[in-house]
């Protein structure tokens, strides 16, 4: 697929530099101008299809803005918000097709890697159908990296990054009102966990995740207004994220080899990889409780709610 030119052709944003006296707006404006020339770096790469790091960086870059505007949107006009993350969603939707197939082509092939010479031949037909299915996924995102929405999404981008549509409440200092931020992502994390049931189904760990997630971006944008704890809490919060993130890809892997009609040669090797995968899915659920009671050492302040 050919990289969308277009996106050569935009100009990058300049984020302001924070610092403790910064306002909400400046951590907004930040925060969009950040996440526009993420997607201006990687997003002709991820559109070629032919590195799997540019495609991770440019849905981390959609998703990390997405999340971050939802965190701070007391301080968002809200149309401009609602469009913003709708866009952004669905981009974000079309670059996560081709992720998550990187991420199964490479835990697939580290199951391959340790057949017989005699299975490697239905493993890899396996990984020629979900290379094939990656392609289509490629092909994909490449007709919507140059459709119009795109186009005005990236166009929207570029003016918030120069005038961001904030309310009267960013003008006030982001030292102030960040620990509200903060901890209000972190209750809303907090009460996700407790509210597991002793053995959790893969999608109620996915949702845990995605609050580890917005807490960690929430915190990563404003660690230059908060300091140190900030920044522990950022690393805490990413070691939650990737050991929630691998139970996720084990699962998701496991339901891909299940899913498939195939011959029976295909269908022993992939009941094979699946038994690896439940293996390596079961000793990650021991290790997840672990990494965040680690993280409850470094959880933050709680203030009122805003």
């Amino acid at each position: 697929m050919a990289e969308p030119l277009w996106l050569a052709e935009v100009t990058p944003a300049k984020p302001v530099k924070l610092r403790p006296t910064s306002t909400i707006g400046d951590v907004i404006q930040t925060a969009i101008a950040d996440g526009l020339n993420q997607l201006l770096r990687f997003g002709p790469g991820a559109c070629s299809g032919t590195d799997p790091e540019d495609v991770h960086k440019s849905r981390v870059a959609t998703r990390k803005m997405r999340s971050q505007l939802k965190s701070f949107s007391v301080a968002v006009d809200e149309t401009w918000l609602r469009d913003t993350r709708s866009d952004l969603g669905w981009l974000a939707d079309g670059l996560g097709a081709v992720r998550d197939t990187d991420v199964m082509l490479e835990r697939i092939r580290k199951c391959a890697a340790g057949l017989s010479a005699e299975d490697g031949v239905a493993a890899t037909a396996l990984i020629g159908q979900l290379e094939a299915a990656r392609e289509e996924a490629v092909q994909d995102l490449g007709t919507m990296m140059k459709d119009g929405r795109c186009r005005s999404l990236v166009t929207r981008l570029q003016a918030g990054a120069v005038n961001p549509p904030v309310l009267p409440i960013a003008s006030e200092r982001a030292a102030e009102l960040a620990p509200a931020f903060v901890s209000t992502a972190w209750r809303r994390l907090d009460r996700s966990v407790s509210a597991l049931p002793r053995r959790p189904a893969d999608d109620d760990l996915h949702e845990v995740r995605i609050r580890a997630k917005r807490c960690r971006y929430t915190t990563e944008i404003l660690r230059p207004v908060m300091g140190g704890d900030a920044q522990r809490l950022a690393r805490a919060l990413a070691e939650l994220q990737g050991a929630l993130g691998d139970i996720h890809d084990s699962h998701s892997t496991q339901a891909w080899l299940r899913a498939s009609p195939r011959s029976v040669d295909e269908a022993l090797v992939a009941g094979m990889m699946v038994a690896a995968e439940a293996s390596d899915h079961a000793a990650l659920l021991q290790s997840w409780r672990r990494i965040w009671l680690k993280a409850l050492k470094v959880s933050p302040p709680q203030t009122p709610n805003r």
